[in-house]
Formats: C-alpha cells, structure tokens, sequence
C-alpha cells in the first residue's frame, strides 16, 4: 500500500491510497457521503489487488482530505469532477474503472458531465437504490449535524440519517462504524446510553 496526496480542484489535498499491482486493471473506488477510504478495505484487502490497480481516495472535506470551509467547494459539481481527473491524471490510470458508492455515484456523474466517457473503461454504481433515499429529507434535515466539529453532535446526525435512509433496517455495527469514520457511534438503547467503538 501507497500514500499520496494529489492536488484537486481549487488546490485542496485530496488524500489517495493505492493498492495492488501496479501493471493490474486500475479500479478507481470512490466512497459515499461521509465516509472515507476504509470503506473499501474488503476490496483492497482482498484478492483483487493481486490482478488490479486499486486507487481509493478520501473525496474533499472526508477522511483525511483537506476540509474547505467555502461552501462553493461543495457545491459546485465542477470541482468533484476536477478532484476524479485530478486522481486519474497524477495516477496515470489508463481508463480506469470508476466504482462509486452512494454519493459516489453523483460524483461520477459530475465528472462524466465534464470530462467525457473516453477516458474511462467503465462504471460500477453500488448501491443506486440509495440515491432517491438518501437524498430526501433524511439527508436534508441532518446533513447539517453530520457537519458539525462536536463529535456528539455529528454521530447523533449520522445515526438518525442512517435510520431515516433505511428504517426498517438494522445497521450491522460495521456500517455504523463505517458511516463515522472509525469514530464513535452513539445510540439510546433501552432507554440508556451505550457507547460503541
């Protein structure tokens, strides 16, 4: 495994860790609302990194990527297409296979917008069903917790848009780690606190 840092759009620090072989099919894995680049870890933990080229990235303002406080640097879907090429650029990734997961999807669309097909090899959206979802009032209405610096305060959000998003669905405990960045997660269970790492 590589560490990199790579210049997105506007010069933020986008975080990049590259896995595999370095001949093999490059795969460009690109995670969700909220998450980071261990969300990947069972595909870049597993046997495809002996046969592909695994590139995972932290998207701008998540993990350990630079964190702009403008909020056109979120806005503007320009600059998540300008953060992609970016990666595939400095990578050199010869027509990589784009692999997004939830909001991942929307940033791939962003870069199709801008960017074309032609230099890419294909496409894998995981989890489309969650964009509809995800993108009603549940991610609305606690988007602005989950951006909240007070821990408490963000993983409370996180928690109540991850009920929201699918609330008859019991959130395995590696989906609630995940969905905090390796953070806490804080829920009410009978009628008590209870903290899980």
């Amino acid at each position: 495994m590589k560490i990199h840092t790579t210049k997105g759009a506007a010069g933020v620090n986008l975080h990049v860790r590259e896995h595999g072989k370095l001949t093999g099919i490059p795969i460009l894995l690109i995670h969700g609302w909220s998450q980071s680049h261990l969300c990947w870890s069972k595909q870049y933990e597993s046997t495809l990194k002996d046969e592909a080229r695994i590139v995972a990235l932290d998207l701008r303002g998540h993990g350990m990527s630079d964190a702009p406080v403008q909020i056109d640097q979120y806005t503007d879907g320009d600059k998540w297409a300008d953060d992609i090429a970016a990666v595939i650029d400095d990578f050199a990734l010869d027509r990589p296979i784009l692999v997004g997961w939830s909001y991942g999807g929307y940033i791939i669309s962003d870069y199709l917008r801008r960017k074309g097909q032609g230099n890419i090899a294909g496409i894998n959206f995981v989890g489309p069903k969650a964009f509809g979802a995800f993108l009603g009032p549940g991610f609305l209405d606690n988007a602005p917790g989950a951006c909240q610096d007070d821990l408490p305060t963000n993983i409370a959000a996180i928690g109540k848009f991850l009920r929201g998003a699918r609330p008859r669905y019991s959130w395995p405990l590696r989906h609630r780690r995940a969905a905090c960045n390796g953070g806490l997660y804080i829920e009410a269970l009978q009628n008590r606190a209870s903290v899980v790492v």
